[in-house]
């Protein structure tokens, strides 16, 4: 028996092709159905979740309904029936919930109605515009929100042109979020000022500037700054000044030096000035005494001494107070203060001046003359005499009342604020107040002080600060002392006036009578 091997032929590539795809639709309808089905629970249970976060939603709703008044109210009202309609949509339209439908449709209604009347009541009407087309998208059919609009509609057309336009309202959220950050910008510039940080506020400032330019507190706090920055650079001048006067300083003649300088004169002892004892205690009393309130509300000077007089006697620790008078008299031989005219005066004698190998008198006079009259070339008449005073009677007026102020501190007030010029005098026995010469082309009175000094401390100090060689000639004549009107003639080979020799103990000081008194 013969058997023949038979070769099998391989699948064709469509035979492939239909097996995979029978194959694959085979199990494809056995997924298929299991997922339908797992998507069916998935989806009922997401509706069934909706639908009671509806009903809960629906009941705060109502709810706030029932209590809201104010706008603010309703506004959360209103978003607590937005919420339920998310939930309402999410149920969809085979839910179930038509009762629960119908519930949001009349509370969404009612409230956002009760909003557009709001908005219409102020004139807000494209506000109320909106809240009333919310209610068409839910209810196009409402009959209440339909004749509503149509009267928002109309009242639209009455006032077009009379409001802003919806773009320039839609900007007032913008404008008011600029003007919130332009006032964080001040109150971040405010606190840089006070930690004195003034590059960082003006930096905060003119971004505020630029945001709100009509914000009052931004120029507020600008001219703050400007003020801190010109107080620092104040203190960098003051600085700077003092900088170059420690140059100065540092420069100054090194030669010199008080370590340096001869001994004194042990015949010269002092350079204290003189002043009676009955002075130093009126002074002294004048700087201790302290009343505790002043007030003068008009009075006659009379009555402001006698109470000054009485608050230092009764202040004074020793019991005895302050000698104070009034004189109506002027200090001078004139009238109204006004000296004597003598156009023609003569020099006063000179000075002599001494030296080693022997002195000089020089004798000097002086034709002076008085003021002139640019006209005439003649000597000026002194000016009329203007009408006398009485001090007794001029008013004092010092309000409001001073607190725990000295004698002295007073008394110079006092003088400032009387209606006529006065001046008081501290004299050995009392303190005097007189009239206070204001004539224009009066000089005020000179007094003589004469100190004690060594001659050769003197002259090396002066020849040490000015840098020149002071010379003291051996053969010096004294100048010549003035007279009224001018001065007199120096002696021969001159010298220095007031009679100063080399090493002669003398003093040097300007001619005349010792100062009585101390003005003010």
């Amino acid at each position: 028996m013969n058997f023949s091997l038979m070769s099998i032929k391989p699948m064709s590539k469509a035979a492939r092709t239909i097996l995979s795809l029978v194959l694959g639709l085979s199990m494809a309808s056995g997924l298929s159905a299991q997922s339908v089905e797992q998507l069916t629970n998935t989806e009922k249970a997401k509706r069934e979740e909706a639908v009671i976060a509806l009903r809960i939603k629906l009941d705060q709703a109502d709810a706030a309904r029932a209590n809201a008044s104010k706008p603010e109210e309703l506004l959360g009202t209103a978003l607590l029936y937005e919420e339920a309609v998310n939930h309402m949509n999410r149920v969809g339209p085979y839910g179930g919930i038509d009762s629960e439908r119908d519930r949001v449709i009349a509370g969404m209604s009612e409230v956002r109605l009760a909003m557009a009347k709001v908005f219409q009541k102020s004139q807000q009407f494209y506000e109320a515009d909106q809240e009333v087309t919310r209610i068409l998208k839910l209810d196009a059919e409402n009959a209440d929100a339909l004749a509503f609009k149509a009267q928002n509609d109309r009242l639209i057309a009455r006032y077009t042109g009379r409001q802003p336009s919806r773009d320039a309202i839609a900007n007032i959220p913008e404008v008011r979020e600029a003007k919130v950050a332009a006032s964080t910008m001040v109150q971040d510039g405010k606190l840089f000022l006070e930690l004195n940080k003034l590059e960082e506020a003006e930096a905060k400032l003119n971004e505020a500037k630029e945001l709100d330019p009509e914000s009052d507190a931004v120029w507020y706090y600008l001219s703050i700054l400007n003020q801190k920055k010109y107080q620092r650079e104040i203190r960098k001048r003051e600085i700077t000044s003092q900088d170059k006067m420690v140059e100065v300083v540092n420069y100054w003649d090194p030669n010199l030096n008080k370590n340096e300088l001869p001994v004194a004169n042990p015949i010269v002892s002092t350079n204290l000035v003189y002043t009676s004892k009955g002075r130093q205690n009126i002074i002294s009393k004048l700087d201790r005494i302290v009343l505790d309130e002043v007030e003068f509300d008009g009075l006659p000077l009379s009555e402001v001494v006698a109470f000054l007089h009485r608050e230092a006697m009764e202040r004074d620790p020793e019991g005895e107070g302050i000698n104070l008078l009034i004189s109506n008299t002027m200090e001078t031989e004139g009238t109204n203060g006004q000296r004597p005219f003598n156009p023609f005066a003569m020099g006063g004698m000179g000075g002599m001046g001494g030296g080693m190998m022997g002195g000089g008198m020089g004798m000097g006079m002086g034709m002076g003359m008085g003021q002139v009259d640019p006209l005439t070339g003649m000597p000026a008449l002194p000016p009329a005499p203007g009408e006398a005073i009485d001090l007794y009677s001029v008013s004092v007026t010092i309000t409001p009342p001073l607190k725990n102020v000295k004698l002295g501190q007073v008394l110079d007030l006092v003088t400032s604020v009387a209606d006529s010029p006065i001046k008081y005098s501290v004299l050995d026995y009392a303190v005097v107040l007189t009239h206070k010469l204001t004539d224009p082309g009066t000089t005020d009175k000179l007094y003589t002080r004469i100190f004690r000094v060594d001659p050769d401390v003197f002259i090396q100090g002066l020849e040490g600060v000015t840098g020149m060689f002071l010379s003291v000639g051996n053969n010096g004549g004294g100048g010549g002392g003035g007279g009224l009107g001018g001065g007199g003639g120096g002696g021969m080979g001159g010298g220095m006036g007031g009679g100063m020799g080399r090493r002669s103990g003398g003093s040097a000081g300007l001619l005349g009578p010792a100062a009585p008194a101390t003005e003010r």
